[in-house]
């Protein structure tokens, strides 16, 4: 049975290793939590919007972030132990279809419905960072070599290709020649960086 039941939630965020849990409500709230007794640490706020949620969350490798995606097309970055406004919140022109921090909390990534990724610095000075083009359907997964010498792209819907990117300029280094027969959902690479597995 589980440890702990909440009712009414619409997103569920876990840092990597487990140390903490963020949480979204139906009331439209944001809270983190530790991930080993369920203890409450902060609340984090949300813009004012009566037909806007968050849908989507996730926690930086190290903690130190949480991003979110609403109902909207729109990207949210909060310090973590900074409750208050979020420290990055870019309305975008379609959906989020994925995020990716980097491995030392540095930078994020983020993937869209058009093909499009936009990368961020973190703390956010100079929006609305760096974007490209890079896909011609949606860009499914996003993931940093754990080394930070690549980023990994993989797209869906007429474009289901894996591409690596340069992780501080998202240039194009090379496309893996496997072409997939289903949209590429997520991707992994290993810690010593020599093998990368897909699913799709």
């Amino acid at each position: 049975s589980p440890d702990w039941v909440i009712d009414n939630l619409r997103a569920v965020g876990l840092q990597p290793h487990g140390e903490a849990v963020a949480l979204s409500t139906a009331e439209l709230e944001v809270d983190l939590y530790t991930g080993s007794d369920f203890k409450h640490l902060r609340s984090l706020t949300l813009p004012k919007s009566q037909d806007r949620f968050v849908d989507n969350l996730w926690i930086s490798p190290n903690g130190k972030w949480v991003a979110g995606t609403t109902n909207k097309p729109a990207f949210m970055v909060w310090r973590s132990k900074a409750p208050g406004v979020p420290a990055l919140q870019e309305e975008l022109p379609t959906l989020v279809s994925s995020v990716c921090f980097s491995p030392d909390d540095s930078s994020v990534v983020v993937g869209q419905l058009d093909g499009q990724l936009r990368r961020w610095n973190l703390p956010a000075s100079e929006p609305p960072g760096i974007s490209r083009s890079l896909l011609h359907g949606p860009a499914f997964s996003i993931v940093f070599s754990p080394d930070q010498r690549h980023l990994f792209v993989g797209g869906g819907a007429g474009d289901r290709r894996i591409r690596v990117l340069d992780p501080m300029t998202l240039d194009v280094v090379r496309d893996l020649p496997e072409r997939h027969t289903s949209n590429i959902t997520d991707l992994a690479v290993s810690s010593d960086c020599r093998l990368l597995a897909s699913v799709g």
